[in-house]
């Protein structure tokens, strides 16, 4: 085609002609699309290609994420972590463990060394609060 027919501007005289139609408006979208296709009428023809026999285009690897954990999960973790020096029993509990003092006190939410040094000092005579 040559440079001087512009598609655009054949599609604009179109559109004002079928929207707005005025016979100076029709004239100057047929003669804009008269030259269009005399244009396309003269172009050069060229040799088809010969054809490729297709190949199947190998599909993309999926990219992988990595395995993360459900946010449940990870702060059950992180409580377990939190929580080592509760699940950890030293060897001076050990003997205080099955007494329901020692039992009460947890349940109260003392701590496993203030509750075995308050059982122990129990059974070494202190004397209780009322």
């Amino acid at each position: 085609m040559s440079k001087d027919i512009n598609i655009k501007d054949c599609r604009k005289a179109v559109n004002r002609a079928k929207y707005n139609p005025t016979a100076e408006r029709k004239a100057q979208a047929l003669k804009l699309l008269k030259e269009l296709m005399d244009a396309v009428t003269n172009l050069e023809e060229v040799k088809p290609k010969a054809a490729k026999p297709k190949t199947k285009a190998k599909p993309k690897a999926k990219r992988k994420s990595p395995k993360r954990k459900p946010s449940n999960q990870r702060l059950e973790e992180a409580q377990v972590k939190d929580n080592v020096s509760t699940t950890y029993i030293p060897d001076a509990a050990k003997d205080v463990i099955d007494l329901p003092e020692y039992k009460q006190l947890r349940d109260m939410g003392y701590g496993v060394e203030d509750a075995v040094r308050y059982v122990n000092a129990l059974m070494q005579g202190a004397p209780q609060v009322a």
